[in-house]
């Protein structure tokens, strides 16, 4: 177990590092983007990757999670999902050219059309890619895992940049999705030696445990996916760019950080699924490592989002910045119960995921429509922040009947990085802005340039470390993620300095 601990914790490390170096990448590229092109240009986007996204919907079996949560997978099982998967992509290829015209006519954009057709390709391409590469994560080879999505997004980002600069408009976004999806199934074919060959022979077991997983990722798409098309209907597609754009940073650590552990303790939940105790204990901590990233980033970006937008994106983005403050307190709450549906699927009981998100997304679209229409589209912003406070609970009250999780020992996993954050933002909003603001509110005006968000950055950092510290030591260290932090650094120091 202890073995299987130190793997885990491993792997969520270097897929942190993989998704910070990624996202970092991203983030250089999301810069430049913003600076060539208009929130126009992105709202565009946004609006056709929104039916991109439901039309996906058709290829959302999530057949590499059903790999990876069945340990006795045999060639059939890799073959019949990887024959699933292209056949649903090319129905989903097909589905969007037919949607292209009628898209544009509602929106009253003929830009829409060509953009439709270009994603219809992604569909076919994404279908065809080596369902192989399942086994990086399966038998926690994170490394290859790792060199496998640094090189797609390094080789994405790179040919999108050119673009933009030669470009400069909306095909530079358009022509980079191709190209990320192109490198991949090239990629997965060099990496992974595993090669498919149509077969349908397993398709009703894959079937059988997919199901629940295709209603989890439709509504996850009203989830994420449906406020782009509200926002574009109701407001302008100018405010779906600015929205697109906030989210995109305000999500930063749930979408990548919190996600990279996630994608790291799937399978070794899957491995101790038949073990309450065991599978208890691992979620536990790994509870307390997405904490002490997903809390503190997401806080720290509502402290500095007022210096962010003007210093990084410009000042066109100005609106965004309301969204990327209230946004980003949202997700530090999203943060903590994101795991929560991995244990559901590790333990074969996805119907559970399935009923969170369907009360989760009627609430949200019950407060979307509502606040949209008295708050503009930072109404959307107010409703994804509400629907994250009410369904806060009823994740734990559910997670809790099967893993025998007792509130104290949830608390015990929360509790430090999420004092520390308040500290910072409260101790960082006055330093910073002479006084605390509420997220969605003015602060104080601060000339916005490079040195003062750098001395907002190092603020918030220090005032959060300080805090933790101080906090676990007043807690008489107990074991979790700050003394794992602490002793995997000092190994790296014994062997640099037996290696000098």
């Amino acid at each position: 177990m202890t073995s299987l601990h130190s793997k885990v914790f491993s792997g969520a490390v270097l897929m942190v590092m993989l998704r910070l170096m990624v996202k970092s990448i991203g983030l250089i590229n999301t810069i430049i983007l913003a600076r060539l092109l208009a929130p126009e240009d992105f709202g565009l986007i946004a609006l056709a990757m929104s039916v991109f996204a439901f039309l996906e919907l058709i290829n959302s079996f999530s057949f590499d999670v059903a790999l990876i949560q069945n340990q006795n997978a045999t060639k059939a099982h890799y073959d019949t999902a990887w024959t699933l998967k292209l056949c649903f992509g090319l129905l989903a290829g097909t589905l969007m050219v037919i949607a292209a015209h009628p898209l544009a006519g509602f929106y009253e954009d003929e830009r829409l059309v060509s953009l439709c057709y270009c994603l219809a390709l992604m569909f076919v391409v994404n279908g065809a890619v080596n369902i192989g590469v399942v086994n990086f994560r399966k038998e926690l080879d994170f490394k290859t895992e790792f060199l496998f999505q640094i090189l797609i997004k390094i080789l994405t980002v790179s040919l999108t940049i050119y673009l933009a600069f030669t470009l400069q408009n909306y095909w530079a976004l358009a022509i980079g999705m191709i190209a990320n999806a192109t490198f991949e199934f090239i990629l997965s074919y060099i990496m992974s030696k595993f090669r498919p060959w149509f077969s349908l022979e397993k398709v009703k077991e894959i079937f059988g445990f997919s199901f629940w997983l295709v209603l989890n990722n439709a509504l996850m798409y009203l989830n994420l996916r449906v406020k782009d098309l509200i926002i574009g209907k109701y407001t302008d597609i100018k405010f779906v760019g600015l929205y697109s754009v906030g989210d995109e940073i305000a999500s930063l650590p749930t979408t990548e950080f919190v996600a990279a552990i996630n994608r790291a303790t799937f399978p070794g939940y899957s491995k101790v699924s038949h073990k309450i105790q065991a599978l208890r204990d691992l979620y536990v901590n790994v509870l307390s490592s997405i904490t002490l990233i997903g809390i503190p980033a997401s806080i720290g970006i509502a402290l500095v989002a007022p210096l962010f937008i003007p210093v990084v994106l410009g000042d066109q983005w100005l609106l965004a910045i309301p969204i990327m403050q209230i946004l980003a307190v949202a997700n530090a709450i999203i943060s903590i119960n994101t795991n929560a549906g991995y244990v559901f699927i590790a333990l074969g009981k996805p119907r559970y995921s399935t009923f969170l998100l369907s009360i989760r997304v009627g609430i949200l679209l019950t407060l979307m429509f509502t606040l949209i229409e008295l708050f503009g589209y930072i109404g959307a912003a107010y409703a994804v922040l509400i629907t994250s406070i009410v369904m806060f609970p009823v994740y734990f009250m559910i997670l809790s009947r099967f893993i025998k999780l007792a509130p104290s020992d949830y608390i015990k996993a929360i509790v430090r990085p999420t004092l520390s954050s308040l500290i910072m933002y409260i101790g960082g909003s006055y330093l910073i802005y002479n006084g605390l603001y509420l997220p969605g509110t003015a602060p104080a005006q601060v000339e916005a340039n490079l040195l003062n968000l750098l001395w907002a950055i190092g603020i918030g950092g220090v005032l959060f470390s300080v805090s933790l510290c101080a906090l676990w030591v007043c807690a008489g260290k107990p074991p979790g993620p700050e003394q794992k932090v602490i002793e995997h650094i000092s190994k790296k120091l014994l062997k640099r300095k037996a290696t000098d």
